[in-house]
């Protein structure tokens, strides 16, 4: 069953710095572009790297291992249509980030 779990204060995250919260060792990168808030889970399909530490560039973000690049807004794989990165709905509760897992 889904939840709603708190990700801290819209003010904590910033664009082109992404941040990581954690759920049952899940690791989830919380993104901002263009005032809308994002969240994926922060591995790569590829060979496992760490999303939120790769390269922003807008509604890209480019994995530190092997560059493969993603849409921050729906974890599609720019390069392999077959690979993506799990996303996850995000909402706003007053000055709050909450996500779906």
């Amino acid at each position: 069953m889904a939840e709603w779990i708190s990700a801290g204060r819209t003010e904590s995250i910033v664009e082109e710095k992404p941040k990581i919260i954690t759920y049952n060792y899940l690791e989830i990168a919380i993104f901002l572009v263009d005032g809308k808030y994002f969240a994926l889970r922060n591995f790569c399909p590829h060979r496992g790297g760490p999303i939120a530490e790769g390269i922003i560039s807008g509604n890209l973000v480019t994995c530190p291992y092997h560059d493969w690049t993603f849409e921050i807004s729906t974890g599609e794989c720019t390069m392999n249509p077959a690979a993506r990165v799990e996303r996850f709905p995000t909402r706003i509760v007053g000055e709050e980030i909450e996500v779906q897992v």
